[in-house]
């Protein structure tokens, strides 16, 4: 969901706002999927403090996100306490009023982690890679397809 990803234009779309960025107080391992997705795994203590960001959303936008990540049946949402909040923009406003203190954050539980999952190398922070960028429109991206097989 994050900024320069493709599930980011649902957060647009829904009208969530950014408030910052912010670190997890508690260190959790986060891996990627053979597709290169990255999630965190319910394991505290393991892994980095994660670097991610915070969003304001209602309840009707936290709804759809539960739907979206399959809460509760794959991913759990748990509450996470961050520190480090860097703000997106200066507000006065009290950090527990706006309720960043305790975020919450999608994460596979700990029954379902594997052991193989564990020993793979772990992300402090994901950041967009060339693969994972907003994709091109659909035409676009089939007009590409056609000139790099055009090129073999």
């Amino acid at each position: 969901l994050k900024q320069g990803f493709h599930n980011h234009r649902f957060l647009k779309r829904e009208g969530a706002k950014l408030l910052g960025r912010a670190h997890t107080a508690t260190k959790y391992p986060m891996i990627t999927d053979s597709h290169d997705i990255p999630y965190l795994l319910n394991v505290p203590g393991k892994g980095h403090n994660i670097v991610g960001e915070l969003y304001a959303v209602n309840n009707t936008v936290l709804a759809a996100l539960d739907r979206l990540e399959k809460h509760p049946g794959w991913y759990r949402r748990e509450q996470v306490e961050v520190k480090d909040i860097s703000f997106a923009e200066r507000d006065e406003t009290n950090v527990d009023e706006l309720g960043v203190s305790s975020p919450w954050i999608y994460m596979l539980p700990e029954d379902k982690v594997r052991e193989e999952q564990l020993s793979r190398q772990f992300l402090k922070c994901y950041e967009a890679t060339e693969y994972h960028k907003v994709r091109a429109p659909r035409a676009q991206r089939a007009e590409q397809a056609r000139s790099m097989a055009a090129d073999t």
